[in-house]
């Protein structure tokens, strides 16, 4: 989109727009439009965008082009934040390459400051078959925290993680006496990777964590001295 300004003979140009109307328990969008469908699967798009957001279910949908490809995605949600089940498809056509993605997700709180999620999903790309997995859990209590998230992907899967092919685990641990108690965070690092698939399998397994430590060291004790014998210990 191109205007003409008031000053100078430079044109205007306009890089990106939206227009947005809601209406409770739908949002209608049009225009440069983006939207994470799940953990796996993400999608944006010029076009349009519909979302309906209820109490017992959830459904979102957008299509419209971009970079020469035709793209289209969706998502409906069934039950309550406290236990769920979803689906979710995703799909872009071009001149060169035609791809898709069904997944299917589950959500729930077994206690109240303890929830997981999971996805399993499979996707087709150039006629090229790949899978992916993701889980996800979060305990978050006054006394402590703890997030970790691990995940598969192929090396052909055509979502938002293709580019971290493997299966990485990240946990934190923080420690706190109290609710307004400044939180002990600490840092650690380990990780290993071992590659369980035959040579020419596109699934490639790996794992990383991050362990706390607290950050609190003791003191070294002074060395001991022997005047008499010129040593120390």
């Amino acid at each position: 989109m191109r205007l003409s300004p008031i000053f100078g003979p430079d044109p205007l140009e306009v890089g990106s727009f939206s227009i947005l109307y809601r209406r409770t328990p739908t949002t209608y969008t049009i225009g440069n439009t983006s939207k994470k469908l799940t953990d796996l699967l993400s999608l944006s798009c010029q076009g349009g965008k519909v979302e309906i957001d209820t109490e017992s279910y959830r459904f979102a949908f957008l299509g419209g082009g971009g970079n020469d490809e035709t793209r289209a995605g969706g998502r409906l949600v069934l039950g309550p934040t406290e236990a769920n089940l979803g689906i979710t498809y995703l799909g872009g056509k071009s001149e060169v390459e035609e791809r898709s993605v069904w997944s299917l997700t589950a959500a729930c709180v077994p206690l109240e400051d303890w929830s997981m999620r999971m996805e399993g999903a499979l996707g087709i790309e150039n006629g090229k078959t790949s899978r992916a997995f993701f889980f996800a859990t979060k305990i978050d209590t006054p006394t402590y925290f703890l997030n970790g998230e691990a995940f598969s992907v192929g090396s052909f899967f055509p979502g938002s993680r293709r580019d971290q092919a493997g299966s990485p685990f990240r946990s934190g641990f923080v420690m706190r006496t109290s609710r307004s108690a400044r939180p002990c965070v600490t840092t650690g690092t380990m990780s290993s990777a071992t590659h369980s698939s035959p040579p020419r399998s596109p699934m490639v397994w790996g794992s990383t964590s991050s362990p706390s430590h607290s950050k609190t060291a003791r003191p070294s004790p002074p060395p001991l001295s022997f005047p008499g014998l010129g040593t120390q210990i």
